[in-house]
């Protein structure tokens, strides 16, 4: 359907607005052989009976395509259903208006114009006409839920037709819905037989995945590949057909032999390729594929994001960086920046972010900003530039963003667990529990969890500190930093310390070498009087974190307990040169020892 010229438009539109001007309180004509839509138009643009019956039948068919040129379905049923009043015997308005009331799901109504085409018309019909009549009149059936009376209409028609491959398609779906699939793949073994057709092969191969026979789906596309060598969907859907069954090595070669044959071209292959790789987290693969597919398309936005979020993923955050600059380079000369595409929006977010991982806070802030509220990543961004405030410390800009944040995303759960670590890094740790309480109802969080943990922890609430923390170890049990933070609590307070220590043990066992889970272990052998294991235990947990105070102090209370004075006053030193915050505490150590 061709739209009209512009100037024919405005000649329409000024035609009809006059002729509707002096109209609009007549009221309209009903029509006995017509449907008429109930449907609600402004007044100024709904034609009156009596402005439609001074429109003879070709400016009224121009009228309609004119009509759905500018969007108004409505005012082109009307114009259609004009034109069936005048002439009957119209057939190509007829089924434009059937095609019409069925895709604006007025299905009945549909039905009604296709079956009041009078009989002469229909037994005029041939050819092309024909066929479309039949396939549109079996559309509208299938709609009307007649779904017999639409594979009887079909079948015959097949059977007049065999190659017309539209309707065969057709059936095979009708009788698929109806769980006739004997039915549905002799029709399609059939057509098939008569003529090879890739769109029967592709709708063999998704009627057999359908089904489950996927050794079967894959003797297809088999087929196909050498029935269609250059058709490369057929060689995407193999290779997805064998990674999902677990065939990853058959998967990767399907595709390097068509790119072999078709290096030029390949571009879909490509992508596949290195997505396979990147699902098996084989990423110096991915790379390598990605960067093969810029020799072939080094203007690619699309590749280079790509390429950047997977080098990100892996945390080359330079590369990522220079792989979304180069996105950014071939996206926003061609793009006002107020209206700026979702993809570009993209390579901005991902710069943003790349900077940020890369501690380049101040840089990463403008690229977050220039996202507008209508972009996919918009909420993204302004959560990461939250985050990046956090880390500097702009604690004013921070609150502001977040309340602006929650006023239109209350039950966003990032959002709560931002105000969380805020609090954490205020130290209200009582505002953080009546804060972040409502958010549990949100989903699961470690993250917000923890953090009402060590909340807890720092108001001696102990007995709700345990609470927590075994409900998030319950959903999430190989969370190394609370089964440290819940063993180094329990030997703190003297308690359960067989449970403590095989917290931390599991803790180890996740993040060997660890300097503050060792630290918190030699802890429990400490408050289990075994001095000589906690020394050696802490030993290795200053040689991991060189720098902690606390750890010096605790080093210096074991050589105490063990008998050694002397290196446990030069530890308790170390914690004072390294800037223990409570210093007359480790003094007083210093000076008198433990009891």
């Amino acid at each position: 359907m061709r739209a009209l010229p512009l100037w024919m438009q405005f000649f329409f539109c000024t035609i009809l607005l006059v002729l509707f001007s002096g109209c609009q309180s007549t009221p309209k004509a009903d029509s006995a052989s017509e449907p008429k839509v109930n449907t609600k138009q402004t007044a100024e643009n709904e034609p009156s009976s009596v402005s439609l019956e001074r429109m003879d039948v070709e400016f009224l068919y121009l009228a309609s395509q004119n009509a759905l040129s500018q969007g108004q379905p409505t005012l082109a049923i009307q114009f259609l259903q004009a034109i069936l009043q005048k002439d009957e015997l119209a057939f190509t308005p007829r089924l434009e208006l059937a095609n019409l009331l069925l895709s604006t799901n007025h299905v009945l109504e549909a039905r009604h114009v296709i079956e009041a085409m009078p009989a002469s018309v229909q037994d005029s019909l041939a050819g092309e006409d024909l066929a479309e009549y039949q396939m549109l009149y079996a559309q509208i059936l299938i709609t009307n839920n007649a779904l017999a009376q639409a594979a009887e209409m079909l079948q015959a028609f097949i059977d007049v037709n065999p190659d017309f491959v539209k309707a065969r398609l057709l059936l095979v779906r009708l009788e698929v819905s109806r769980e006739q699939f004997v039915r549905a793949h002799a029709l399609l073994h059939d057509g098939i037989k008569r003529h090879e057709h890739l769109q029967l092969r592709q709708y063999q191969v998704q009627l057999y995945m359908e089904q489950g026979n996927y050794k079967q789906a894959d003797q297809v596309l088999a087929k196909m590949q050498q029935l269609f060598p250059n058709e490369e969907n057929v060689v995407l859907q193999r290779s997805e057909l064998a990674a999902q069954r677990g065939e990853d090595l058959k998967a990767y070669e399907l595709l390097r032999i068509f790119i072999s044959g078709h290096a030029d071209s390949a571009n879909q292959s490509y992508a596949l390729l290195a997505d396979l790789y990147m699902r098996k987290q084989r990423y110096d693969d991915a790379i390598k594929t990605y960067n093969e597919m810029l020799l072939l398309t080094a203007d690619s936005a699309e590749v280079h994001l790509s390429l950047g979020r997977l080098y990100y993923q892996r945390g080359d955050y330079a590369l990522a960086k220079s792989s979304f600059e180069q996105a950014v380079s071939i996206l926003a000369p061609s793009q006002n920046e107020n209206e700026m595409s979702n993809e570009l929006a993209s390579a901005y977010f991902y710069l943003g972010a790349s900077l940020e991982a890369a501690h380049h806070w101040q840089e990463a802030i403008p690229y977050y900003e220039k996202l507008a509220p209508n972009h996919d990543s918009y909420l993204d961004a302004q959560i990461r530039l939250a985050s990046v405030d956090l880390t500097l410390k702009n604690t004013n800009k921070v609150e502001k963003r977040l309340a602006e944040l929650k006023k239109g995303y209350p039950d966003n759960l990032e959002i709560a667990e931002l105000y969380v670590a805020l609090r954490m890094q205020q130290k209200e740790y009582q505002l953080l529990i009546d804060e972040s309480e409502p958010a549990l109802d949100l989903g699961f969080s470690a993250m917000l969890m923890f953090n009402r943990a060590i909340a807890y922890e720092s108001l001696k609430q102990f007995e709700s500190l345990d609470q927590t923390l075994d409900k998030l170890l319950s959903q999430k049990p190989d969370h190394s930093e609370a089964l440290n933070f819940y063993g180094y609590s329990l030997a703190d307070r003297g308690i359960r310390l067989s449970d403590a220590e095989k917290m931390i043990q599991r803790a180890l066992q996740i993040k060997p070498d660890d300097g503050y889970y060792l630290d918190s272990l030699a802890w429990v052998y400490f408050q289990n009087k075994q001095y000589g294991l906690a020394v050696k235990t802490q030993l290795l947990a200053v040689q991991n974190v060189i720098d902690d105070p606390v750890m010096y102090e605790h080093l210096g209370d074991m050589y105490w307990k063990a008998g050694d004075q002397d290196k446990a006053k030069l530890n308790w030193n170390k914690a004072l040169q390294l800037g223990h915050e409570e210093k007359d505490v480790i003094k007083k150590k210093i000076e008198v020892g433990l009891p």
